[in-house]
């Protein structure tokens, strides 16, 4: 039985409104767009109906795409004409057709590439991704989506990381790679609790509870799911609802409660009916076979046949439907569940060759080559996270080294600051000694001593006059310069004008205190 995964569309131009409901939503838009002029803001309006409508009526989402790709062209906007492109991908794949989606996904791949805008490049390589899943080309799958991690690991992205992670997780599980699966799932659920992100969290726990489902551990399973169910109803989004339902009669299945497994999934399949999903109808069709085989295998003798009967009629229409999507994985579960069908219907003959139908397409999609092709990719991003954590602990080594370097550039140029300072008062220190000594050798001489007195205090007077003012300014000035000098980037012009000044200023201040010693002989007269 083929589950239902919980892959995510990434909006690579607008953020479609966060509304509770999405009919609240469009009817705001329309609304808006009823009074829009022909310009950018009017397909910005039309990007947003048509990704809303992707998820309920994508052939609605598919002529407003059409509307943002026609108006974007007469604007010769580049971008508007690559988010059309995205839109016409996204809705095509929401219908399942995988050969139109790509198709879309890659012109609007070109284009962003071309004008620079990394962060949507990021979500069309997403949204490309999540066509090659769905057509069980996980090689060309995973690639798409760890180019998408990386460029959202640098933009520090956050919700758009932990979709990504869904999404690689979502991959591995189609494999039945359960505890790569789980590795993944937990990683997006650990980003969206800390962002406080419910929606995100409920939809992690129904991609957990297939893990869950596939080891057997049925309550559990059946607890994420629902607890996945009530964030679907809240939100209103009728595709993760019928992916819910779908998951919820998958465990109902395993644990042989037929009754309710029929109901939850025909309830699925109704709703995949209503929004024209080709995909999910697929699968959700297939699932009814098998559950209708299971029963049958339970069930006595009496109404055995009636079952595998209505087993066929459902299997050989979800093989028909995927082969006609190109939907390898689950076309080649469903070839075999019928193979079985046949087998205990005694129908022998087509029993055989459904088998080797089953056999054929079962070695194509699990080949040891392509085995080797996805493990390379996982290795791969191994190494480019070691890398990545190297570089930055080499970032953090330098970052410390030049903290280090200018704290002891800074003590030096403190240290010269006050050392000049010390020499200037010493001076002035030493002139007031040699001053006192004179006028005790002058105290006999009265007249003169009052002469030289008066000469004296004036002199001192003007040498307290340049120590407040011509001394203290130079060296202000010097502290000054220290401050702006660079140490990060010893190299910076700028450093070699802060030096310069420096050197300027201490002439200055060498002219001070020889003017100083000059006035100071003139006390000896």
């Amino acid at each position: 039985m083929k589950h239902h995964l919980f892959i995510l569309l990434v909006i690579c131009y607008c953020s479609a409104p966060a509304q509770t409901h999405e009919q609240t939503s469009i009817d705001l838009l329309l609304k808006q767009l009823s009074t829009a002029g022909n310009d950018t803001n009017k397909v910005k309006l039309l990007d947003e109906l048509s990704f809303l409508y992707s998820h309920s009526n994508p052939r609605e989402g598919i002529k407003y795409a059409k509307q943002v790709l026609e108006l974007s062209r007469q604007l010769q906007w580049q971008r508007g004409i690559a988010t059309g492109y995205s839109d016409l991908g996204i809705n095509y794949q929401a219908m399942g057709d995988y050969r139109d989606a790509l198709i879309h996904q890659h012109e609007a791949l070109k284009l962003y590439t071309k004008i620079g805008r990394k962060r949507s490049v990021a979500g069309v390589l997403t949204n490309i991704a999540l066509a090659y899943t769905a057509q069980s080309d996980y090689t060309n799958a995973l690639n798409y989506n760890f180019r998408a991690l990386i460029i959202n690991e640098e933009l520090d992205d956050k919700p758009t990381q932990a979709v990504i992670l869904e999404n690689i997780g979502s991959v591995y599980s189609a494999q039945k790679i359960y505890n790569k699966a789980s590795e993944y799932y937990t990683q997006a659920l650990k980003i969206n609790k800390a962002l406080g992100n419910t929606a995100a969290v409920a939809r992690n726990y129904g991609n957990l509870g297939t893990v869950l489902d596939a080891a057997g551990r049925y309550d559990e399973a059946l607890q994420s799911h629902f607890h996945a169910l009530a964030g679907g109803r809240q939100t209103g989004n009728k595709h993760t609802m019928q992916i819910n339902l779908a998951n919820i009669g998958y465990v109902y299945c395993h644990k042989k409660d037929y009754i309710k497994a029929l109901d939850y999934q025909q309830q699925a399949l109704q709703i995949s009916r209503e929004i024209g999903s080709k995909e999910s109808i697929a699968i959700n069709t297939g699932n009814i076979g098998e559950t209708y085989y299971a029963m049958a295998m339970d069930s006595l003798a009496a109404s055995k046949t009636g079952q595998l009967t209505k087993a066929v009629t459902y299997l050989r229409g979800a093989i028909s439907m995927c082969r006609e999507l190109g939907f390898d994985a689950p076309l080649a579960e469903y070839q075999e569940y019928l193979s079985r069908t046949y087998y205990n219907l005694g129908r022998y003959k087509e029993a055989f060759s459904t088998m080797q139908e089953y056999m054929t397409l079962k070695d194509s999609i699990y080949s040891i080559e392509k085995l080797v092709q996805i493990n390379n990719l996982e290795t791969q991003r191994e190494i480019a996270l070691k890398d990545k954590n190297l570089l930055l602990k080499d970032k953090q080594i330098q970052i410390r080294q030049l903290q280090v370097q200018q704290k002891h550039n800074e003590r030096l140029l403190y240290i010269l600051g006050m050392t000049l300072l010390l020499v200037v008062v010493g001076i002035v220190l030493r002139s007031l000694y040699r001053f006192r000594k004179k006028n005790r050798v002058l105290s006999t001489e009265k007249e003169e001593y009052l002469r030289k007195l008066e000469k004296r205090n004036q002199l001192l007077e003007e040498i307290a006059h340049i120590q407040s003012h011509d001394i203290r300014g130079p060296v202000a000035t010097i502290l000054g310069l220290a401050q702006n000098f660079n140490f990060k980037n010893t190299s910076d012009p700028n450093n070699k004008v802060v030096i310069e000044g420096i050197t300027a200023v201490t002439e200055q201040l060498d002219e001070i205190v020889k003017y100083i010693i000059t006035r100071e002989n003139n006390l000896e007269e």
